[in-house]
């Protein structure tokens, strides 16, 4: 039978795993590093037990925190790298499509015809603007 810690290490790994958003990953967080959180609480656990136990627990214990902090940060750098990557996509998106706009909408047609893909109408050369 697993030690109680070996449970609690694998709960907060699939928590930290499931995590959607930066916001639910620092509830585990607290949840489990947190001053009264579950690891935490084992820490005070460790001056009722035995002398035999102390050093195995210990040990335990230290493992347990650092994989689990460990699990927090690197999902967390996954978050906030996905959040950019997506935030960048929708740059890329809006700023190209309002482009396209300023310059079909220009009253210059040099400007019109400057841009490779617009015909003086404002639509790409393959008749669409989406392109």
């Amino acid at each position: 039978m697993p030690h109680p810690l070996e449970q609690l290490r694998d709960n907060a790994l699939r928590e930290i795993g499931d995590a959607p958003d930066e916001k639910t990953l620092e509830a585990v967080r607290v949840r489990y590093l947190g001053k009264s959180g579950s690891i935490s609480v084992w820490g005070e656990k460790m001056k009722t037990l035995s002398q035999e136990e102390r050093p195995v627990v210990g040990k335990l214990l230290n493992e347990t925190r650092n994989a689990v902090a460990d699990a927090i940060e690197q999902h967390a750098e996954k978050l906030r790298s996905q959040k950019e990557s997506e935030a960048c996509q929708y740059r890329r998106f809006t700023s190209r499509h309002t482009q396209r706009a300023r310059i079909a909408a220009s009253p210059d047609a040099n400007t019109r015809s400057r841009h490779r893909n617009l015909s003086p109408n404002g639509l790409c050369a393959r008749g669409w603007s989406g392109h």
